[in-house]
């Protein structure tokens, strides 16, 4: 291999490297948006004031047609995360060859003192968006189940 051909694939390659640091940065971005989103919707007192308190939030998802994983299995793995309790799902209308668009129906529980706008940033938000194969498309208001 030249020179030339050499230094034109590295300049093709730090182009290839800009262009994914672009859009790692927009994704920063509407993770932010996505934030705020939950933030501004939170109806109810922020810090929990009952021994336990458990919050419904309901997520509209997309799920890969592709892939071979079942739907319960998508299930199971939200339950692993922290202070998650059950998930329930809602069929949506699919328009959708390539995706399965469902609402799931997250219920988690969180002692006194715990604040839910903290748990929704730091756990339970970041966890979902984790999920292969799965893609968010609307985070509900959360609501005191009980």
């Amino acid at each position: 291999m030249n020179t030339s051909k050499w230094y034109r694939f590295l300049r093709e390659q730090q182009e290839e490297e800009l262009t994914i640091k672009v859009k790692d940065t927009d994704e920063v971005a509407s993770d932010n948006t996505a934030d705020n989103q939950i933030s501004k919707q939170l109806d109810i007192d922020p810090v929990v004031t009952d021994e336990i308190s458990v919050f419904e939030i309901i997520v509209k998802a997309e799920f890969r047609k592709s892939t071979n994983v079942l739907l319960t299995q998508f299930k199971d793995i939200i339950r692993g995360i922290v202070s998650v309790t059950t998930v329930g799902t809602e069929d949506l209308p699919d328009p959708s060859m390539l995706y399965d668009r469902r609402n799931l129906n997250v219920k988690f529980e969180l002692e006194r003192g715990e604040n839910i706008d903290e748990y929704m940033r730091a756990v339970l938000v970041p966890q979902l968006r984790k999920i292969r194969g799965m893609r968010i498309l609307h985070y509900g208001k959360v609501e005191k189940v009980r």
